[in-house]
């Protein structure tokens, strides 16, 4: 039960001879869990974190020659999708990308064809296995977003994306600089700094990651999403087995900030946000990609 404060003082309402009565307790919290046998410790595995439900900018922002963003209207370009606030979540979420070990543990379960190599190298058909393996599923483009930049209209984690600015317009002179150039860019290894919101690692750089939806790409599917209202929830396009899609950085920072400084101080647009929809290429063998995996809540 919850009692007022007032200063350091408790506020007590007195009622006749030696009667106390404390003002409304607060309502019970909405308490929200992981579905049981959902994410099993395993060795190598790291436990998922909430995303809880909130805000998530989608679509497409436009950009000065300062690194400054700006929603981009709906119906400025008949082809791009605005910027859009949505509402999304609570989700459960890996803190990180599976290693192999992780992956391991479902090819022992007999739930996943064996490796060739790293986990990186996966295929989707065993990327969904592995995530149906472990009690969840591939997650939405939505919710890695939420992930990435919580509410904020950000190419990234907010105060890692303002890093990220600063060493773009000092021309990524330090050591620190020149390793998040090549984090943000796809390498593999792990960023300390790389973390969002909600204690998720490595979203705004590193490999691109499946995912189960995919970018508005026709006309009636960008008129959807400029026609819901903000903060409603995302309307989701869901991907086909032989439209394998992915999520990250897909090298669009450093191009943005290129055309931006040409454009002599106007805003430059649409672009989209850093942590962007992306087709495979046809040879998939060839490509790597990170599995993160989503948990819905119990009901």
């Amino acid at each position: 039960m919850r009692h007022i404060l007032l200063g350091l003082q408790l506020l007590l309402f007195p009622v006749g001879c030696g009667e106390v009565v404390v003002l409304d307790e607060d309502p019970p919290p909405i308490l929200v869990a992981l579905p049981d046998g959902a994410a099993p410790d395993v060795d190598g595995c790291t436990p998922p974190n909430l995303v809880p439900r909130g805000s998530v900018w989608l679509g497409y922002v436009a950009i000065d020659n300062h690194g400054e963003v700006a929603p981009w209207p709906c119906g400025e370009d008949a082809f791009w999708m605005g910027s859009r606030r949505f509402t999304e979540g609570p989700v459960f979420l890996d803190v990180d990308e599976a290693p192999t070990v992780c992956y391991g543990a479902c090819v022992h379960g007999g739930a996943c064809a064996p490796l060739d190599g790293e986990v990186v190298a996966l295929d989707r058909a065993n990327a969904e296995a592995f995530c149906a393996f472990r009690g969840g599923r591939l997650p939405s483009v939505p919710e890695l977003q939420r992930a990435t930049q919580g509410d904020a209209l950000s190419f990234g984690p907010p105060a890692l994306y303002e890093e990220w600015r600063a060493c773009y317009f000092d021309g990524f002179a330090s050591t620190e600089c020149k390793e998040l150039k090549e984090h943000a860019f796809g390498a593999a290894a792990p960023f300390p700094r790389d973390v969002g919101p909600f204690g998720h690692r490595d979203l705004f750089g590193g490999l691109m990651e499946f995912t189960l939806s995919k970018a508005p790409i026709g006309d009636d599917e960008i008129s959807t999403y400029c026609s819901t209202p903000d903060g409603a929830a995302v309307p989701l396009v869901f991907s086909s087995s032989d439209i394998p899609l992915t999520f990250g950085p897909e090298y669009r920072l450093w191009s943005e900030f290129e055309s931006a400084i040409q454009s002599n101080d106007k805003p430059w647009g649409p672009e989209p946000l850093m942590s962007f929809y992306a087709f495979d290429e046809a040879d998939e063998a060839t490509l790597l990609r990170g599995i993160r995996c989503a948990y819905d809540p119990a009901p």
